[in-house]
């Protein structure tokens, strides 16, 4: 049996739209609640070189915003470092 492309992508489409609508429904994210305001930086210390470097709060909303949940391990020098070394 064979479908076209389109008819498969619309039943797909629909398919999801069912399962976010019954999760929605049944309350799963009704405990939801948006993440912390962010207020200051932070000062992290690098797992490599042992500084301290700052985690400025406008970085701290990108990774917010791309839904990172850890923050970075290692100051920028160890990471250019790194990068340099793979090429």
């Amino acid at each position: 049996m064979c479908f076209a492309k389109e008819d498969v992508d619309l039943k797909i489409r629909e398919l999801l739209v069912e399962a976010y609508t019954r999760q929605h429904m049944d309350g799963a994210w009704s405990s939801y609640s948006p993440p912390p305001a962010i207020e200051s930086d932070l000062k992290i210390r690098c797992q490599q070189c042992d500084q301290l470097f700052d985690l400025t709060v406008a970085e701290q909303e990108f990774y917010q915003r791309m839904e990172y949940y850890s923050t970075p391990h290692k100051c920028q020098g160890c990471n250019d470092r790194v990068l340099l070394r793979q090429r």
